[in-house]
């Protein structure tokens, strides 16, 4: 449970502070996460939107993670067309949570209400969901359900 809600908090923390870094143009053999060149936003896009498009593209899938593509597959179709807090209410009574992060979730309407590129109400909401699972696939399976939940922001926020 430590090692995963450690992962789980490094996972945040790399997602924040990436937020305005250059992404590296090119990727090494060690990187199981190279650059994803996704959609570009549409003209006329907020800073947030550019940003959304920038932060979350389709994850692809780790192929050192056996059955990685299919986690992310199942979190997307389990996070579509949902808001973060749909989400949360959902799986949080399933989700292996600290206090920390129970504290941390009960913030997602407040951050639904004031989107910021870094997403946090769809972050939270997808922790929550990742918590309903064990072993090496859970943060694929987070993986795919912020991507969709920001799928459903950048629908949400398009000019």
């Amino acid at each position: 449970m430590r090692r995963r809600c450690a992962a789980l908090c490094a996972l945040l923390a790399l997602a924040i502070a990436g937020c305005g870094e250059q992404e590296d143009t090119q990727s090494t053999a060690r990187d199981p996460f190279p650059p994803i060149r996704g959609p570009k936003p549409p003209k006329g896009a907020s800073p947030v939107l550019r940003e959304l498009y920038r932060n979350f593209p389709a994850p692809a899938p780790n192929t050192a993670i056996p059955g990685s593509a299919g986690a992310i597959a199942a979190g997307q179709a389990d996070c579509a067309g949902k808001t973060p807090l749909e989400v949360a209410r959902r799986y949080i009574s399933e989700s292996e949570l600290s206090a920390e992060q129970r504290q941390a979730v009960a913030g997602i309407a407040r951050h639904e209400r004031q989107p910021s590129a870094n997403f946090p109400a769809g972050q939270l909401a997808a922790l929550v969901y990742q918590g309903t699972f064990a072993g090496p696939l859970a943060i694929e399976r987070y993986r795919g359900c912020v991507y969709a939940l920001a799928q459903g922001l950048k629908r949400e926020l398009a000019p």
